[in-house]
């Protein structure tokens, strides 16, 4: 396998450190094209080459053993990121009201209530309260769509989990949170950016985008070549064919073109 140039040396270099080919090819030392839609393409070109790739390699196996990290340790994370159910950290919760699922639609209370109510009546020597939507009530009925009190739509109410016992990949999705002047503000890291990056990592995008660059780039060829063929003048060009097996045809042709 033959020797890296130095520009091939500092492109490799800079790819492992930065992860941008198109960085990598700025500060490799190759001269850059005056138009910079090309440099894909040309680094891509060298990223197709044995001898790069191959020091490429030795350079991220280098760097893995330094730090103590993996491409799979790295890509696990991400993709645990990327697909985590962000419910499992802030939900928003939709139950029914107090009138919903309440006897004619009247109040509803919770058995507990109900026991509180007789309790404190009999306390006090009265009467047992009235009845009005009955006892049962609970948080965890769905809205009743026909409820007149709240249209069928319920109540909802935001809930943040205890984020100290989350675990996978909320655990991971989960960047922390800080006091605001409403309540608490829950920060997340971006899932699409992480999929993206799994994606790029795994080469999803490279060959499409090369492509469509290259299809751009043959267009503008085209429409630049048809513009120039439309500015030149066409040039009348006669050609005349001699038969040199007569001589006195040649002689006669000689002696006409000399008067």
């Amino acid at each position: 396998m033959r020797r890296l140039t130095k520009f091939e040396r500092k492109f490799s270099e800079e790819y492992v450190r930065t992860g941008s080919s198109s960085e990598a090819f700025l500060k490799s030392g190759y001269s850059i094209p005056k138009d910079k839609a090309h440099i894909p393409i040309k680094t891509s070109a060298l990223l197709k080459r044995p001898e790069i790739m191959a020091y490429i390699e030795e350079l991220k196996e280098a760097r893995a053993k330094r730090v103590g990290i993996t491409h799979d340790m790295v890509l696990k994370r991400l993709w645990a990121i990327a697909t985590a159910d962000a419910n499992d950290i802030v939900a928003v919760k939709v139950s029914n009201c107090r009138y919903c699922w309440g006897k004619d639609f009247k109040y509803q209370f919770t058995d507990a209530e109900v026991e509180q109510r007789l309790a404190e009546a009999e306390r006090l020597d009265m009467d047992e309260p009235a009845e009005e939507g009955g006892g049962g009530f609970t948080l965890q009925r769905p809205p009743h769509p026909d409820c007149p009190a709240c249209g069928g739509i319920g109540k909802q109410k935001l809930m943040v989990k205890d984020t100290t016992t989350l675990e996978g990949g909320a655990r991971l999705l989960y960047a922390g949170a800080e006091p605001t002047r409403n309540g608490i503000k829950v920060k997340l890291h971006n899932q699409v950016e992480a999929l993206v990056k799994v994606a790029d990592h795994l080469g999803m995008f490279e060959s499409r985008t090369i492509e469509k660059i290259r299809q751009a780039q043959l267009k503008k060829i085209q429409t630049e070549t048809d513009q120039l063929g439309k500015e030149l003048v066409p040039v009348k060009v006669e050609i005349q064919v001699v038969d040199a097996s007569n001589p006195d045809r040649v002689r006669e042709d000689d002696s006409e073109s000399n008067a």
